[in-house]
């Protein structure tokens, strides 16, 4: 946005403006007709093409260097059979392939050629690009085929006739152990005859190359050889009998023709032969010194072989072998989808994606014929290693996506084999990561994208190089793109660095695109300053991470989505798998790199705005196999692009107002399953969290959340103590870790009508599950306004059938001062039967009257109120202390680890009945220190004592008190000394203390007097009770003052057991709750629902314009919010921001 009088940035869905076929304009040139050229002469081999004038190429042109399409040229390419090679293509002009009306028909293949610096660089471009300047148009419309769509149907696996598997009788194959292994397969029997591991180094050499040959004499005809290396072979004289003993087998006689001869140390190489068929024989060496892989493929008798040789030279016991044989005819199958795709043919080539943990069990396959298949359906052939879940469980839907691979116009970046060294870092890849790229920059005229293959693009060398960028466009939705550009129906694939790159670049629209297998993260907003873009019904997954020599440092743990911005329109997406997060939502302070230093006064986003910003929509997205979280929405990027450790998102109503009321973001029908560490995290907020849906925020409602569910996954083999366990289902990579539906943190969170169901604890694996807990290893205080309302369980309360609670404890390391102290506020009563109780942690500190345990939650129950005293000291200090109970000198609050600085300790208290509390020392007492009470409503107490030592002279400051008279005054002020403890708990005013100075405990009765307005989940209803305590002079060197102390008596309660029947609350899902089906675009979609505006916010502040003294300018913002839109419903008309002059001052 150009400042101005005024802005108004539109946010209008347009159609497109319909056109002819462009290779149907008969004042087009054909590239073969020499009078198109200046020169009289057809472009040849090696040629720089420019061109000024209309043409188009019907057939594949020679190798070029280069094409150059001036403003005054353009060039279309007609339908047929087509391959171009060049090393860029420069759009200044028109270059057209197809239309939105006239899809392109046939096979073009662009190929981006060269190596590193060995091609002509161009300063904005660079090298192996196609680019799109100022003036310059792209038109590319691939044939129309859907994207993606889900399964209707769970796709088994192929079962086996063989797999091999380390360390398994009969055959007892050593990991860890350089040398061959060698299986014979007997098509008679359908069966291995043998399969045995071979020593090929030291002095067991000699006498197993006699083994191997007297195997080779025994082969009956028709026997059949697969051969693989493991780790190595040493290449010397001694294996030449191992060399003519596989020529003979596979090619009759010895005479030089196996590459095994070749074979390098630590080179993978497979081999396969039929005992008399050498027409079957096929062979793979691999030379490469970094980790590699050979496969070889093959049909025969019925039976499909595949035959691995894995090495790894780095961590050599990553190094396998594998060997299986499959019914051939069990390789094709029909599958079943939600979406007609009559547009898939035979040969195309399809992603079935990951539906357990590891996305790497994403499977290809190819497309077969299948005239008896319904337009819901299609045929595939593929040896499919795992199941494919396709089922809706309790309105979690884990369907599995299965996404289209082949387009009728594929970009592609050539390959070099093995890493160049011009490349610059090899030491870290194995591979060329030098792919093509496509970048558009400021002042194009158009640009409209879609069924459009992109592989092998993005480079991994530059920063800047992605398969698809936009580069510093600014408003793409605004007057001068009267024809929005849009990026639709894509396939972007093995990807170098990143798939779509928004940068600099406001108002795109994203829709229907795949994203699959890429170098770091997926579909990126880069600076933090792009708004208004649309990423509509994306897939994305297979985000690798990136562990050295990144191009910025978050690509060590990359997310499908890496989102800096909040206004922006997420809808319908999936994250299907990455090395980290599914969705990655944070921000910078203000905008980095260039959109931090726009031209012309441009201004992307006000410093810290964005903070304050609730996001526009996230809406029906889904995560799942995600190595880390689904959704993750913490930390804040800093100007050198590392991030901070904590999120400072805190949305407001009024965005460029700090001191604005509080708003929040919404995460609407979210679905999150099989994510490795948590569903969904979030820090800063408020976030409301609605009708989402979980397996294994801040406010959740009508959400369903379950634990493991018959979305079993693959059988899992577990390490522990030495001693391998199995597993009937798949595990994530810490499975000895609670299964926790709702992990509470720092809060505070609330969670209402929300159902849960399977959090029975493992009983033969040992890992405990709760639907609702704590956050494990949590080391800061939990809110004590965490609440839970009018929740539903669909199971019986027991350790074998379900816990409703459980602490979130599973070794002492986790055991932090957080965790010592969670609790929540149970409302209404649905998770324990008592309303307005609190349920905490098993401790006999915590256990007064009316309180009773259970021991399936490792919990206790307690019907009366409790709050927070929360201690902090002043920074740097370094002394530890301890909370007791007044009324048991033993009994004392267990948070014994020590914190520092600003991360206080956290205690419960009772605030209800006769209870009272003392803080002490472990050494000096400290000069100064502060006293909290938080989660008090009005009218709630507790009398509090602080050691500070006998004579001790010492001042009080409170604050949070109702009498601003007294309030924020020292001792001499305003206090008024107690005669004795009953004086002072008589005191309903809060302006008395007492000191004892013959035990040396100061006492203060904390008071709350706001009135707590219902649904406030602030810790107090105002400013929460806080006591500074200054300690002057001398102080005690014994902080502990429990020795001077008279106890009331002993009133700890034994432990009685809350043994209430716990059944379950709803025998099936309440209507209405949970995501529900997630893939809601295609012919069954339910009723869509138009997008409405929002109110318009308040006005800014008048922010400076710089190099402009009198004039400034300010915003208001509303959003298409009232309601949403869902279902593929029409996005709002309207204007979203609005600027105007303001006079500064």
């Amino acid at each position: 946005m150009v400042l101005g009088t005024i802005v108004l940035v539109a946010a209008v869905k347009i159609t497109l403006v319909l056109s002819a076929c462009p290779h149907d304009d008969a004042s087009l040139l054909s590239w073969f007709d020499p009078d198109a050229w200046p020169n009289a002469q057809v472009p040849g081999e090696g040629d720089s093409v420019v061109i000024k004038s209309k043409i188009v190429l019907s057939e594949s042109p020679a190798e070029l260097t280069s094409i150059t399409i001036e403003p005054s040229g353009q060039l279309v390419i007609a339908p047929g059979t087509i391959n171009i090679t060049t090393g860029n293509i420069h759009i200044k002009g028109r270059l057209d392939i197809g239309s939105d009306v006239c899809r392109y028909k046939g096979k073009l293949n662009i190929k981006l050629k060269g190596k590193r610096s060995a091609v002509e660089s161009n300063t904005e471009f660079g090298q192996k690009y196609i680019g799109v300047d100022e003036g310059g148009t792209l038109e590319m419309h691939g044939e129309d085929k859907l994207s993606w769509t889900k399964l209707s149907k769970s796709v088994e696996k192929t079962t086996p006739l063989f797999q091999f598997k380390y360390g398994v009788e009969p055959f007892n194959i050593p990991t860890g152990t350089p040398g061959i292994v060698i299986c014979v397969w007997n098509p008679d029997s359908r069966g291995m005859k043998s399969c045995r591991f071979y020593r090929l180094t030291g002095r067991q050499t000699k006498t197993s190359l006699q083994a191997v040959k007297d195997l080779f004499a025994s082969l009956a005809e028709g026997d059949m050889m697969m051969f693989a290396v493991q780790q190595y072979i040493f290449p010397r004289n001694a294996m030449v009998p191992l060399y003519d003993e596989i020529e003979k087998l596979g090619w009759g006689s010895s005479g030089g023709q196996s590459q095994i001869r070749n074979i390098q140390k630590r080179d993978p190489y497979v081999f396969f032969a039929q005992k008399g068929n050498t027409l079957l024989t096929q062979e793979k060496l691999v030379s490469a010194d970094k980790k590699m892989e050979a496969t070889i493929v093959v049909t025969s008798t019925g039976s499909t072989f595949t035959v691995t040789s894995s090495v790894d030279p780095k961590i050599i016991r990553n190094s396998f072998v594998n060997f299986r044989v499959a019914p051939t005819a069990d390789l094709s199958r029909i599958i079943d989808v939600i979406d007609p795709v009559s547009s898939w043919t035979e040969g195309d080539e399809i992603l079935l994606l990951s539906t357990d943990y590891d996305w790497k069990q994403t499977e290809v396959a190819e497309i077969a014929a299948c005239p008896e298949c319904t337009p819901f359906q299609v045929k595939i052939n593929a040896d499919l290693k795992y199941t494919h879940f396709g089922e809706m469980i309790e309105s979690v839907d884990m369907r599995g996506e299965v996404a289209l691979v082949t387009r009728s116009i594929r970009i592609a970046g050539i390959m070099e084999d093995g890493c160049p060294q011009e490349n610059g870092n090899c030491d870290v890849y194995d591979r060329d990561t030098h792919g093509g790229h496509l970048k558009v920059v400021e002042h194009f005229t158009n640009l409209h994208i879609q069924g459009v293959l992109f592989e092998n693009m993005g480079q991994q060398t530059d920063l800047g190089r992605y398969p698809i960028h936009f580069h510093m466009c600014y408003d793409v939705d605004g007057d001068e793109y009267p024809d929005k550009p849009w990026i639709r129906n894509n396939t972007i694939y093995k990807s170098n660095a990143r798939c779509l790159t928004i940068h600099g670049t406001n108002g795109l629209e994203v829709t229907d695109n795949v994203c699959w297998d890429a170098l770091g993260h997926g579909f990126f907003l880069e600076d933090g300053g792009e708004q208004r873009n649309k990423l509509t019904r994306n897939l994305a997954g297979g985000q690798r991470s990136v562990k050295n020599r990144r191009l910025i440092p978050s690509d060590s743990e990359p997310a499908s989505y890496w989102i800096t911005n909040p206004m922006n329109y997420l809808d319908g997406n999936v994250a299907a798998g990455s090395s980290a997060m599914g969705f990655w939502i944070l921000y910078p302070e203000q905008p980095t790199g260039e959109s931090g230093n726009p031209k012309d006064n441009y201004v992307f986003m006000e410093p810290k705005r964005a903070f304050r910003t609730p996001f526009y929509q996230f809406t029906n997205n889904v995560a799942h196999s995600n190595q880390k979280s689904g959704l993750f929405l913490d930390k804040t990027i800093k100007p050198d692009l590392t991030l901070s450790r904590l999120s400072s998102h805190e949305p407001k109503e009024d965005p460029t107002f700090k001191k604005s009321k509080d708003s929040f973001t919404t995460i609407f029908k979210f679905t999150s399953y099989k994510n490795s560490e948590f569903g969904i995290w979030t820090n800063g907020g408020p976030f409301h969290v609605e009708r989402s849906s979980f397996e294994v925020g801040k406010t959740i409602s009508e959400c369903v959340i379950l634990g493991e569910t018959v979305n079993f996954g693959e059988p899992t083999d577990l390490e522990k103590d030495g001693a391998i366990k199995n597993s009937y289902r798949s595990q994530p990579p810490n499975w000895e870790h609670p299964r926790q539906g709702v992990a509470m943190y720092q809060g505070p969170v609330l969670i209402q009508d929300s159902y849960f169901n399977y959090f029975a604890h493992s009983e033969d694996l040992g890992y405990h599950s709760g639907a609702i807990s704590f956050k494990q290893s949590n080391r800061y205080p939990l809110s004590p306004m965490n609440t839970v309302n009018r929740v539903v369980f669909g199971f019986v309360d027991g350790p074998s059938t379900g816990n409703r609670v459980y602490d979130g404890t599973v070794a002492e390391h986790f055991n932090r001062n957080g965790n010592k102290v969670a609790m929540f506020h149970d409302l209404d009563g649905s998770v324990t039967t008592v309303r307005d109780s609190y349920v905490m942690r098993n401790g006999a500190y915590f256990m007064t009257e009316g309180c009773s345990g259970r021991d399936n939650w490792n919990a206790i129950v307690c019907p009366t109120k409790h709050g927070k005293v929360q201690v902090n000291l002043k920074k740097g200090k370094r002394v530890d202390f301890f909370l007791v109970r007044d009324d048991e000198s033993g009994v004392i609050a267990d948070v014994s680890e020590l914190e520092m600085g600003p991360i206080p300790k956290s205690f419960i208290a009772r605030l209800e009945g006769d209870y009272s509390y003392t803080l002490h020392w472990e050494g000096e007492v400290p000069s100064e220190f502060l006293i909290n009470i938080k989660g008090a409503d009005r009218g709630d107490s507790v009398r509090i004592g602080a050691c500070i030592g006998k004579n001790a002279d010492f001042e009080l400051v409170m604050t949070g008190s109702v009498d601003a008279k007294w309030s924020e005054k020292g001792t001499d002020e305003s206090w008024i000394e107690a005669s004795d403890l009953g004086d002072l708990d008589n005191d309903t005013v809060g302006n008395k203390y007492y000191y004892d100075a013959s035990t040396g405990v100061v006492y203060v009765k904390f008071i709350e007097f706001f009135e707590r307005q219902e649904g406030d989940m602030r810790s107090c209803a105002g400013e929460c009770p806080r006591l500074r305590v200054l300690v002057k002079g001398k102080r005690a060197d014994n902080g502990d003052c429990r020795a001077y102390q008279t106890i009331n008596g002993a009133n700890t309660q034994a432990m009685p057991s809350f043994s209430s029947d716990l059944l379950k609350t709803s025998s099936s899902l309440p209507e209405g709750w949970g995501a529900g089906a997630t893939r809601i675009y295609g012919q069954n979609a339910n009723a869509a629902v138009a997008g409405g505006l929002s109110e318009w916010s308040g006005y800014s502040k008048c922010h400076e314009v710089p190099h402009n003294d009198n004039v400034g300018y300010k915003t208001r913002q509303r959003g298409c919010t009232k309601p949403s839109p869902e279902n593929g419903g029409a996005f709002c008309t309207g204007y979203m921001t609005e600027v105007v002059s303001c006079t500064l001052g």
